[in-house]
């Protein structure tokens, strides 16, 4: 199903691995985890207020727990070890449940590959509004489809127990405006 390359298997497009229960419920305290250090770092009170560089340090986290998540609902390339939301449904009822990706989390996505996870040309340098990260709308936006993927996946791949660990990780709906993030 998949073609041998450098760094992992990549699925050939329309042809993914169908995942086993066993791999489905393995995934799962890994979801777990994404989501209690993604909400762990939004919830970090008077961001601005830290030392600049544990600021970075969690600004980083948050991108890269961000960036799983969007993969994880929006994945543009496929690769045969990786999970992905849709595993968790029957074919093709994630995609017809699951919003298009908003500009904001592509524009987020592009952001974390190309100035967290990559030293590339495309960084933004200096102090510019351009590099700030809006945490707050941010974290809203990706707590809205993590709810929905609780409440939508399949009871048979993702346990009542994952289900309510995660979204006992979210905040309060009224905790996404952030001073100063």
């Amino acid at each position: 199903f998949g073609i041998e390359g450098g760094v992992g298997t990549v699925c050939v497009e329309g042809m993914t691995k169908v995942r086993t229960s066993q791999e489905l419920f393995e995934s799962q305290e890994h979801l777990i985890y994404e989501t209690e250090m993604l909400f762990a770092v939004f919830r970090q009170n008077n961001f601005q207020a830290l030392e600049k560089d544990l600021r970075f340090a969690l600004l980083e986290s948050f991108t890269l727990h961000l960036r799983n998540f969007i993969n994880f609902f929006y994945p543009e390339k496929e690769f045969n070890t990786d999970i992905y939301a849709k595993d968790f449904f029957v074919p093709g009822e994630w995609k017809s449940v699951v919003p298009p990706i908003s500009p904001a989390l592509e524009t987020a996505r592009k952001r974390a590959n190309k100035e967290v996870g990559h030293l590339t040309t495309e960084r933004i340098s200096g102090v510019t509004k351009k590099k700030e990260w809006q945490i707050g709308e941010l974290a809203l936006e990706i707590s809205l489809l993590i709810e929905l993927f609780c409440k939508r996946a399949t009871a048979k791949e993702l346990t009542l127990e994952t289900k309510e660990r995660i979204l006992s990780a979210l905040p309060r709906q009224n905790a996404y405006v952030q001073p100063g993030t």
